[in-house]
């Protein structure tokens, strides 16, 4: 004998019809359901672009102050360099006198021996 098969022929009860308003609910819960999941999504994206937008302003914040101290550091050379150079220029001229300087000293020197205030070995001991 046929097994009876539910809603078939042989008997049985047929399987309970689904109502058009319980698959409605159905697919409402589930579009409810990923429209959350497309909102959390959607929040962690907008987080994860907040924090690379955050990490590149610190980064561009770091790359103007070290260009800020490579330019004060370059003005701080320049200034050093300029100093240098005057302080060079200085001493050239100084170097430039030292002829005339030593003629002076000789002359002052011959002269005080002249006058007996110094022995010829304390002016060489002097000018040496």
């Amino acid at each position: 004998a046929a097994a009876a098969v539910p809603g078939g022929p042989g008997g049985g009860s047929a399987p309970p019809a689904l109502e058009l308003g319980d698959v409605l609910e159905a697919q409402t819960r589930c579009l409810l359901l990923l429209d959350d999941r497309a909102s959390a999504a959607r929040t962690a994206l907008a987080r994860s672009d907040g924090q690379r937008l955050a990490v590149l302003r610190s980064i561009g914040d770091e790359v103007a102050r070290l260009e800020s101290l490579r330019s004060a550091l370059r003005d701080r050379r320049r200034s050093a360099e300029a100093e240098a150079g005057e302080a060079a220029d200085l001493l050239l001229g100084q170097v430039a006198h030292l002829p005339a300087l030593r003629e002076v000293s000789d002359t002052m020197l011959t002269a005080l021996v002249a006058g007996g205030t110094i022995t010829a070995d304390t002016r060489c001991a002097i000018a040496c």
